[in-house]
Formats: C-alpha cells, structure tokens, sequence
C-alpha cells in the first residue's frame, strides 16, 4: 500500500498544470508523502521486519520516490506559473523545523503544511532507520543506488551546471526546469547523508561518504557559478527598471545584490549549505 501511494502521489504531483489549483494540490501531496515518511520512520525504528531482498529493493526504491517528489513538485510549481523567486517561501519553507516528535506538536508542524525541506527531513530520517536495519554487503548496494540517483543522467552531480559557460544573456543554456530538479536531488542526498551521520555515523563515513566527494565537490562549483551567473543577468534588467522609474518620475525600490541572491538563487544557496 505504501509503495503504491508513493507512485501515485508522485504521479498526481508530475501532472499538475492548473495555475489556480497548483498551489493546493501540490501542497496536499507533499503532506501525504511527509505522513508517510513518519509513518516509515516509526516502522523501522519500533521493530525492524525482517525483507527479503525483493522487499528490500521495493523500499529502497520507494524512498527514492519520495525523495524525487521534492523536485518534482518544485517543476510542477513552475510549470503552473509559478515564479522562481517564491520557491524558498510557497515549497522549500525551510522556516518549518523538526520538532523530534511525531505526537502533539511535533506531528502537527512536521506533517500539516507541505515542504520539500521537510520532506528531505523526514524522508531521510526513516531512510536512515531502514538502513539500520540492513546487514553492510545489502546496504553498501542501497547506497549507491542513492548516489546514482542524485547524480540522474550525469557523471557526477551538477556536473553539468558546474561547466556551464559565465554569461549573462538569457539564452546561455540555463534549464530552470532541469536545474531546479537536479539541485533539489543534490538536497535529498545531502539530507540522507545527513540522517545516516546521526543514525549510522559509520556507514556514512565508511561507505557513503567515499562514493560523494567528486558529487559534494561539483555541488559546490556549480552553486557558486549558477548563483553568479544568475545574479549578473539580473544587472541589466535592474538598471532598465531604474531607468524606466526616472523617466516616468515614479521613484522605484532599489534592489540590493543580496535580494537579487535570496529571489532567484535559492536552490544553489541551499545546496551550499
């Protein structure tokens, strides 16, 4: 059961295209996803069931769906309309932290408003219970399939946005789209790695960590580059708007360097971090 609500919330999240009902949809989605990651995290952590390794690739698998609905709703997001400057604030709300529980308050913050940081969160928690539970020749498998996923269609992750040529015109090869999922895949890496740290702190060490470094490496060239680039196009339009504000006599907002970072850059920001 869980499995197929897995696919078919990821499903319903891939095909979202009503501007007025994208918000909602999307945020129901995420929220039925954040319950089940909980649920799994219990599962895992009460009493470890014994899986055959049919099960065990079923499950694995099945966290990298749920993990792969972060970038998809934030695709889905903007295929609606969406802006990409309202990211940070409408999907990843990073403001939302993990309260260490999942009764009372704890499970009403974690899993009533959907968030694709929250969703890492939760996601990897239970990963990292599921992992706890796997001898080391199982897990070591598991874990590159993880790697491998993050890293999609490319020899390392955001390799290809960390080669990408500087430039400042629109048309410099940037795939918002593209971008948007690979990086949010970078972060559900990272938020595993991250979970297998505090559960598993040797696995991670020993087994993933060796398997990520070329991946943690190219995330960083590829935030600093992206971020700049992305910045720099903004100058033109910022100074055509001041200019345009002068002419009309209409006294325009300045924008600092710092909004033009935090409205527009968010993915590679989080992906820093």
């Amino acid at each position: 059961a869980v499995h197929a609500t897995v696919a078919a919330t990821g499903q319903t999240l891939a095909i979202i295209e009503d501007p007025a009902s994208a918000a909602i949809e999307i945020d129901i989605s995420l929220v039925r996803l954040q319950r089940l990651a909980t649920v799994c995290r219990l599962r895992f952590a009460d009493n470890v069931p014994v899986l055959s390794p049919d099960e065990i690739d079923a499950m694995s698998a099945t966290f990298l769906r749920v993990m792969a609905a972060g970038g998809v709703a934030a695709v889905s997001f903007l295929k609606a309309g969406g802006r990409p400057e309202d990211l940070p604030a409408r999907l990843l709300r990073r403001r939302l932290q993990p309260q260490g529980g999942v009764a009372g308050r704890g499970w009403v913050e974690q899993c009533s408003e959907g968030a694709i940081s929250m969703l890492f969160y939760l996601a990897a928690d239970a990963y990292a219970q599921f992992a706890l539970g796997l001898e080391i020749e199982v897990l070591k498998p598991c874990l590159s399939s993880v790697v491998n996923w993050a890293r999609h269609t490319q020899a390392e992750a955001l390799e290809r946005q960390a080669k990408r040529k500087s430039s400042t015109t629109a048309a410099s090869g940037v795939d918002l789209v593209g971008d948007t999922d690979e990086a949010c895949r970078l972060l559900a890496l990272c938020s595993i790695m991250e979970a297998l740290a505090i559960e598993v702190p040797e696995a991670a060490e020993e087994m993933l960590l060796p398997l990520v470094i070329k991946d943690l490496a190219s995330g960083l060239t590829a935030s600093r580059r992206c971020a700049m680039q992305l910045a720099a196009q903004q100058k033109p339009e910022a100074r055509k708007r001041r200019r345009a504000a002068i002419s009309s006599g209409i006294a325009a907002a300045p924008r600092t360097a710092n909004e033009v970072l935090e409205g527009y850059t968010w993915w590679w920001f989080d992906v820093c971090i």
